[in-house]
């Protein structure tokens, strides 16, 4: 078993740092806390993170702590040592209805586009007939003289 000793560093000391075994270290400037032990730096956080679901379903006895599975994208809570993954629902909620107000607003968008060409054409079609209607009569003032 390694004795415990402390230091004050840098995360980026911490990122290229030769692992002293039993060393705690703490970054000023990120306020994060690593731990060196089996050859390992290990973050000390209140959220575990694991690589995969084998990884989660591998620990026996879970201490109460939020795990976060990196292939899943999940959360899970252990709780007495039982697992119970975070309900998404209140998230999924809020997306589906980001979603519906984009779409919303790009039919508002369109909508509008289509508005303005076609007041655009109104107008170049008005513009035109204005043009024929004053050739016509200086063509009529020509040919009395």
């Amino acid at each position: 078993m390694a004795y415990i000793r402390h230091k004050a560093t840098l995360q980026k000391l911490i990122e290229t740092g030769a692992i002293v075994e039993g060393q705690l270290r703490f970054t000023e400037d990120t306020q994060r806390l690593f731990w060196d032990n089996d050859g390992e730096r290990i973050e000390i956080t209140d959220i575990v993170e694991l690589s995969d679901e084998t990884a989660r379903l591998a620990i026996e006895k879970p201490i109460d702590k939020f795990y976060y599975v990196i292939s899943t994208g999940e959360l899970w809570r252990a709780q007495g040592g039982e697992w119970k993954r975070a309900d998404y629902s209140v998230l999924a909620a809020i997306e589906a209805e980001t979603a519906r107000a984009k779409e919303a607003e790009l039919n508002i968008s369109a909508a509008v586009s289509l508005e303005e060409t076609r007041a655009k054409e109104a107008e170049n079609a008005l513009q035109s007939e204005i043009s024929a209607e004053t050739a016509r009569a200086t063509e009529a003032e020509s040919a009395k003289y």
